[in-house]
């Protein structure tokens, strides 16, 4: 299984749990996924912060930190 981080039409965010990268695009192809928020079938995949990997040589890691605030208010 694999979590995508995925997003409506509307700019809702909300997590989608799949077996794999093609059963996402197969479901998401034939609109059986829905937003939990509006029930918008227009979805997309956002790159998640844990997924985005820094340029930047061995040694200079830089952490990406979440916006908590903003995400909690997105969930409220």
């Amino acid at each position: 299984m694999i979590a995508f981080d995925l997003s409506c039409s509307n700019g809702h965010s909300f997590e989608g749990w799949f077996k794999d990268l093609e059963s996402f695009n197969e479901q998401n192809s034939k609109g059986m996924i829905t937003c939990p928020f509006c029930k918008s079938t227009n979805i997309s995949r956002v790159l998640s912060p844990v997924a985005i990997k820094s340029s930047q040589g061995e040694g200079k890691s830089r952490e990406i930190e979440p916006d908590y605030k903003k995400l909690a208010t997105g969930i409220m």
